[in-house]
């Protein structure tokens, strides 16, 4: 029990929430040059360090994250093409 309460550390989320926010507001604002997924990543690789929590703890996640590349590219691919998911044409 212990363990998981250390790594929520609830006092680093106002702080990495601002962080995104800024993220979003600078490239908004034309700041970030091309793509802020690059810094997004290392707000979460700190946030990750921070928490002393690393890519490889918990559970096997291999699965999840390919289905749901899976579903995003099929989503991404019929809204391409026009038909957007729930709405009647």
């Amino acid at each position: 029990m212990t363990e998981t309460r250390d790594r929520r550390r609830l006092e680093l989320l106002p702080i990495e929430l601002a962080l995104i926010v800024a993220l979003f507001w600078a490239d908004e604002q034309g700041w970030i040059p091309l793509s802020k997924t690059p810094f997004l990543f290392l707000v979460a690789w700190g946030s990750m360090r921070l928490r002393g929590v690393g890519w490889r703890d918990g559970r096997n996640l291999v699965v999840p994250i390919i289905a749901h590349g899976i579903g995003n590219s099929i989503d991404f691919t019929v809204m391409y093409l026009g038909h957007y998911p729930g709405v009647g044409s």
